[in-house]
């Protein structure tokens, strides 16, 4: 809406659409750095179109919609030292690319450091941007970044259900069973998992000693690793 505030924006899209009655789940909704305002669609790209049409033809003259399909990327084997800034700078650099186009988070140590002390310190890192830039850095393969060139791998997209807790489908889709009111930690009833007292306990490998969800599960860890190429 030109000349108009994203407070605004966001009262004449609210007042028009309702992304439930569509079947578009909502993960976030905020201001980007243009004054735009962003939907985060949480069910998939498909609903992302679908709520980009509903706002079109609800508000034809008012609003431009458009849809961004983000890809999450990895890098990995960076040196213990390297910083999310320079991160930020190396890929801005080697694909053109503007910094605030794109997120870099989750700097941590790699998973081999304390099986295989011989491997190093080394870090990985997650990097989030839109698929058309994500694609030039996936044909790249490796990326240097100080003194060690990274690997990039490409992580499709998990598909989880907030309803019954289950993978493959998002919650407009589910059959299953609804756990929406259980303990994310011990999957009991009436009582919510920061107050939870009981031992954990895993709804997909009916293990005990592990909550959902936990990288500990060997039915969770099958399912992430299957996602990453």
């Amino acid at each position: 809406m030109e000349g108009k505030s994203y407070a605004d924006l966001l009262r004449t899209v609210k007042a028009k659409v309702n992304p439930s009655e569509i079947g578009v789940e909502l993960s976030e909704v905020r201001q980007t750095k243009k004054g735009e305002l962003l939907l985060k669609v949480q069910n998939g790209p498909d609903k992302a179109e679908t709520l980009k049409r509903e706002i079109t033809e609800k508000l034809p003259s008012t609003v431009a919609a458009k849809v961004v399909t983000n890809k999450v990327l990895h890098m990995k084997g960076l040196v213990e030292v390297t910083t999310l800034e320079e991160v930020v700078d190396v890929i801005a650099r080697e694909i053109s690319v503007s910094a605030d186009t794109f997120k870099v988070r989750s700097l941590r140590p790699a998973f081999g450091n304390k099986q295989n002390p011989a491997f190093g310190n080394k870090q990985n890192v997650t990097v989030i941007m839109p698929a058309a830039a994500a694609g030039k850095l996936i044909r790249m393969q490796k990326i240097k970044i100080g003194w060690m060139r990274c690997r990039i791998e490409d992580r499709e997209e998990d598909k989880k259900c907030y309803r019954c807790w289950e993978h493959g489908h998002f919650k407009a889709e589910c059959k299953g069973p609804n756990r929406e009111r259980l303990c994310m930690k011990c999957a009991g009833e009436g009582h919510k998992a920061n107050e939870c007292q009981n031992s954990p306990y895993c709804i997909h490998c009916k293990g005990e000693g592990r909550q959902s969800e936990s990288f500990k599960c060997p039915t969770v860890t099958k399912i992430r690793g299957h996602v990453l190429r």
